[in-house]
C-alpha cells in the first residue's frame, strides 16, 4: 500500500498487542499488585489475540472486489471467486508454513517437557495439531486458518449480515465452554455437550467458536473503511470534522464496551464461573471499536513492526525459558523470576531483541533482492 492508503494505526498497535500476549503468560504485576495484574492479564490483554484475528480478516477482505448478488438480499455481496479463493489460499499457506516452522522450533521443549510420553499420544497430537497447538501459545495459528476458512466460506455463501449472525452464534456457544462454563455445567444436557467438545479440543477458544466472528468483523470494518467520510455526515461538515466525529464515536464505544467487559469479567470471577477466561460477551464490540478507532491513522506501512510483533508472539515462551535459565546460572532467581515485573520485562527485552534482529534481517534481504532485480533489468 502507498502512503495514503496504508493503515499505520493497525500496524503500530501490533507491537503492544504482542506485548499484551507476553503479559498473559508472565503476569507482570502478580508479585506487586494482584488486582492490577488481574485487570492487565484477564481483561485488558484479552483484546490482543482477537485484534490479530480481526487485522487478518480486515486485510484478507480489504482488497477483494465485490459484486452485488440479488440472491443474498439487501446488503449482501459475493466475492469474485477466483480472486477471493486465491487470497484465502495464500493466507492459509503462509500461516501453515509459519505453524510448521513453529512446531519444529518447539520440538526440543516438547521433548524436555515429556510431551511425547503422555498417554494416548496419537489422539492428543491430532487434537493439538488441529485445535490446541503443539505448544500452549501456538493454538492461534490453526485457529487463524480455521477462522479464516469459516468466515470466508460463510461470507461467500451468506453475505456479511448473515455471516456475522452465524459467527456470533458460534461465539455465544463458545462462551458457555469458556467464561460461562460454570452456568452451562449446571444443565446436564449442556454439560454432556461440552464434555464431548472438550474431548476433541481442550478449549472452545479455538478456530471454530472463537476466531470466525473476529474475521467477520474484520471484513465488515474493511467494507466500512471504503465509505466516503462525508457519507455518514450527509455533507454538512468537512471530511476532517466528520473523521474526528467518527473517531470520537469509536472511542466512546470502546470506553463503554471495555467498562462493560471489565464489570463482566469481575462478576464472572467473583462467582467462579469461568473454565477459562478468553471469551467475554463484550469482547467482540470492544475489539471492533478499538479496531475502528485505529483505522483513521494512515501513513507509511510499518512492515518492521508487523515482523517484530509476529516474532515476539512466536518466540516469547522460549524467552521465558531463557530468562529462567539465565537467572539460575547467574544466581538472580529472586530478581529475574520471583519478581514478576522484572521477569516480564526481561522476557519482553529478549523477545523484542529477537524480533528486531529478524526484522533487520528481513529488511536487509529485501533490499538485496531489490538490488539484484535492478541490476538484472
Amino acid at each position: 500500500m502507498g502512503k495514503e492508503t496504508s493503515y499505520t494505526g493497525i500496524d503500530a498497535f501490533r507491537l503492544p498487542a504482542a506485548l499484551l500476549v507476553v503479559a498473559i503468560h508472565t503476569s507482570p504485576l502478580a508479585s506487586v499488585w494482584a488486582t492490577g495484574d488481574f485487570v492487565l492479564t484477564r481483561i485488558l490483554a484479552r483484546v490482543a489475540v482477537p485484534f490479530f484475528f480481526m487485522a487478518s480478516g480486515f486485510f484478507l477482505f480489504l482488497e477483494e472486489e465485490r459484486e452485488r448478488d440479488p440472491g443474498m438480499g439487501e446488503g449482501g455481496c459475493a466475492w469474485k471467486q477466483g480472486r477471493s479463493h486465491a487470497r484465502l489460499k495464500r493466507f492459509l499457506k503462509k500461516t501453515a508454513r509459519l505453524y510448521g516452522f513453529s512446531i519444529l522450533l518447539y520440538l526440543p521443549l516438547n521433548c524436555y517437557n515429556g510431551y511425547f510420553e503422555m498417554e494416548s499420544l496419537g489422539w492428543n497430537m491430532i487434537k493439538d495439531l488441529v485445535f490446541d497447538g503443539t505448544f500452549y501459545h501456538l493454538w492461534y495459528l490453526p485457529a487463524s486458518m480455521a477462522g479464516a476458512a469459516i468466515a470466508c466460506g460463510l461470507w461467500e455463501r451468506l453475505g456479511k449480515t448473515r455471516v456475522l449472525a452465524v459467527s456470533s452464534a458460534l461465539y455465544l456457544a463458545g462462551l458457555f465452554g469458556d467464561s460461562y462454563y460454570g452456568a452451562a455445567r449446571e444443565i446436564p444436557a449442556l454439560r454432556a455437550l461440552y464434555e464431548g467438545i472438550f474431548r476433541v479440543s481442550d478449549y472452545t477458544r479455538n478456530g471454530i467458536f472463537f476466531a470466525p466472528v473476529f474475521f467477520a468483523l474484520g471484513g465488515i470494518a474493511a467494507g466500512e473503511s471504503r465509505k466516503a467520510p462525508l457519507g455518514a455526515c450527509q455533507g454538512k461538515v468537512s471530511a476532517g470534522e466528520c473523521k474526528n466525529a467518527s473517531l470520537r464515536a469509536d472511542l466512546i464505544g470502546l470506553a463503554v464496551s471495555f467498562a462493560l467487559m471489565s464489570a463482566e469479567a469481575a462478576a464472572l470471577h467473583e462467582f467462579g464461573l469461568p473454565r477459562h477466561d478468553s471469551m467475554y460477551l463484550f469482547l467482540p464490540p470492544c475489539v471492533y471499536f478499538l479496531f475502528c478507532a485505529l483505522l483513521p491513522f494512515r501513513g507509511k506501512r510499518l512492515d518492521s513492526l508487523a515482523t517484530v510483533s509476529l516474532v515476539i508472539y512466536v518466540v516469547h515462551p522460549m524467552a521465558i525459558v531463557a530468562v529462567r535459565l539465565a537467572a539460575r546460572a547467574l544466581r538472580l532467581w529472586g530478581l529475574l523470576v520471583e519478581n514478576s515485573l522484572a521477569h516480564a520485562l526481561a522476557v519482553c527485552v529478549v523477545s523484542m531483541g529477537v524480533g528486531t534482529a529478524a526484522a533487520f534481517w528481513k529488511g536487509l534481504a529485501r533490499r538485496r533482492r531489490g538490488k539484484r532485480h535492478r541490476a538484472g533489468t
